[in-house]
């Protein structure tokens, strides 16, 4: 009964469509018993082969050399038993890995352990929900004792939004009271069962369901949580339906405890790094061994290299170095309120330190203190409060006591500050006529003096709001032109550089490097059917070697997706490192340009917003 267990665990196929959530995962299969034994296997030959290596090295040190004669022992080297070793350990993890991995499973499979599992993470989810209502009910407690009479009041009367609620929903408190089943931890157990529908009862033992031709049958939550784990639910027959007896060897329930075993899996993100690292470095070995090892059989070398790349890959995992992460540029960070480049003759910055604190300035200087930097509600206080001035007597000085952390900025040329003021603010006749037109209301009858009186002083009223959003536009624009005019000319070279960089270097590179394996294939099919006689196994292993190691590169180059350590990453990293160089050369500031181009970005988005 256990082999056969093992068996149908390992050959156990599923319709993806029963299991949407698990079929939107990375690497989702239809066999996920032979997808567990797969990561078993990998596992297994994490521990086996490092334990194999180290029992090499104290097999070659403590009792193979010491044997040796002082003639012989310079002459047998560690690496002859230290990687052969390896060979014999990686199919001992391969086998010791999936039964032991398979069995784990099939216990798990049994009435009871799923009867405790789906307790323990309904459990969990009860008591996450009961955290849940509590933290609502303290929360709700605090706010409401902090609420002011008026607030109540408004809010009662229906004037205005509840504050307490508003805060609540903030906090991520918005609902008194949450279902537990939304607190069942993805790809767990229940989770799956949750999230699973029939289409074809015939898979699964035991499944007797009314089924409607040509349709699906959803099973409910609360037949799926009622079902028995081991077993087959209570047939519901029906009129209109159709009872289906299934010759299945697994139960619904147990099927759901493997998708959700295989789906925990695939959506952890370290597992799904370390099979994928295991993979590539395990394949990379093999052909490497075969390559490069003159000893044994072709399988016998290929599960030296195997053994060989899933240590290097565990290796690799557990110091992280195989995360191919995309770094972001924390100093690429623009502000709308800064001046920039373009008005540094006209304003100077004014050290933080000197901004927030006290300091003193002649009477005739010019001082803009800015208040768009995000500020907290203390902070916003202190910055409302500390703006005084105080004059003294005997120095004829300014005191200014500042207390935010927002850009300071004194006027060098205070002719030229005018000057952009006046552009700014002026206001041409085809404005004012604008403005009255938009603050106006549609032109009353010349028999109603009491309409057109009105619509005047409307319009009085609504003008002065008009030309301040014009007054905004057109600060934006100025803005918006001077930020462009700057960066022109950079983004002129950048473009010249990633014309060459993208278009004749990493073409280059690519093609290059496919011709040099391409003639690397080519003098080995030479050497190695021409030029030497060897026996027939050694030409056809290194041909095969060569010839899987010349699909790999096309297969990662032309197939992959590109989040890994692939030919295509590699092309891509030495075009960017050949572009960084060509920008240091001829000192251009990406940085800076990157600042630009946000700054740009976010003037349009206020132009377009201004302009509604």
């Amino acid at each position: 009964m256990a082999t056969m267990d093992l068996l149908n665990f390992i050959s156990l196929a599923i319709d993806l469509r029963d299991y949407p959530g698990y079929a939107t995962c990375i690497r989702a299969t239809e066999y996920p018993g032979l997808a567990l034994c797969e990561y078993s296997a990998v596992t297994g030959m994490r521990y086996t082969v490092p334990l194999g290596y180290a029992a090499s090295a104290v097999y070659f040190y403590l009792y193979h050399r010491p044997r040796l004669s002082f003639a012989d022992r310079s002459l047998t080297k560690l690496h002859h038993y230290f990687y052969p070793s390896a060979g014999y350990s990686t199919p001992l993890g391969i086998i010791g890995g999936v039964l032991y991995g398979a069995a784990e499973c099939v216990q798990g499979l049994t009435p009871a352990a799923l009867e405790a599992t789906a307790a323990r993470e309904k459990a969990a989810a009860v008591m996450a929900a009961e955290q849940y209502s509590q933290r609502h009910r303290a929360a709700k407690q605090r706010l409401k004792a902090e609420q002011s009479f008026a607030s109540k009041a408004l809010a009662w009367l229906r004037l205005c939004e509840d504050p307490v609620q508003a805060e609540l929903a903030r906090m991520g408190l918005g609902e008194d009271s949450i279902a537990w089943e939304t607190l069942l931890v993805p790809q767990g157990y229940l989770w799956t069962q949750l999230h699973s529908v029939v289409h074809d009862p015939a898979r699964y033992r035991g499944y007797e369901a009314p089924v409607a031709i040509g349709a699906a049958v959803p099973t409910s939550t609360d037949e799926r949580l009622s079902q028995p784990s081991g077993g087959a639910s209570t047939p519901c027959p029906s009129p209109s339906g159709v009872l289906s007896f299934s010759r299945a060897y697994f139960t619904k329930p147990q099927v759901d405890a493997v998708v959700s075993r295989i789906g925990t899996l695939r959506t952890s993100p370290e597992d799904d790094r370390w099979m994928r690292s295991a993979g590539r470095c395990g394949a990379y070995g093999v052909f490497g061994m075969l390559l490069t090892w003159n000893s044994g059989g072709a399988l016998f070398r290929a599960q030296m290299g195997l053994g060989l790349g899933v240590t290097i890959a565990g290796l690799a995992s557990a110091t992280r170095l195989d995360e191919v992460t995309t770094a972001a540029d924390a100093s690429a960070k623009a502000k709308l309120t800064s001046p920039g480049a373009p008005l540094t003759h006209v304003l100077k910055p004014i050290p933080t330190s000197g901004a927030a604190s006290s300091f003193s300035v002649t009477p005739s200087a010019v001082v803009l203190h800015t208040s768009y930097a995000s500020l907290s509600a203390a902070d916003e206080v202190g910055h409302d409060e500390s703006r005084s001035r105080g004059a003294d007597a005997g120095d004829g000085s300014t005191r200014t006591a500042h207390l935010t952390a927002t850009p300071s900025y004194a006027v060098t040329n205070v002719a030229a500050f005018e000057q952009l003021i006046a552009e700014a603010l002026r206001l041409s006749e085809v404005t004012l006529e604008a403005a009255a037109t938009v603050g106006a209301p549609p032109a009353p009858s010349p028999s109603s003096p009491v309409l057109a009186t009105s619509a005047s002083r409307g319009s009085a009223r609504e003008a002065p709001i008009t030309l301040i959003a014009d007054h905004t536009v057109r600060e934006l624009q100025v803005l918006l032109a001077e930020a462009e005019r700057t960066l022109a000319p950079f983004t002129a070279r950048k473009a010249r550089i990633d014309k060459f960089v993208y278009g004749v270097y990493l073409p280059l590179l690519k093609y290059g490097t496919f011709a040099f394996f391409a003639a690397q294939l080519v003098v080995y099919f030479n050497w190695i059917f021409f030029v030497f006689d060897w026996n027939l196994v050694e030409p056809t292993t290194y041909f095969l070697a060569y010839t899987g190691i010349f699909c790999s590169l096309v297969y990662h180059y032309y197939h992959c997706s590109g989040d890994g350590s692939t030919w295509k990453d590699m092309f891509q990293h030495l075009a960017r490192r050949k572009a960084e160089k060509k920008y240091a050369q001829v000192q251009l500031d990406v940085v800076g340009m990157a600042q630009l181009q946000r700054r740009i970005t976010l003037i349009k988005k206020e132009l377009a917003r201004m302009s509604v």
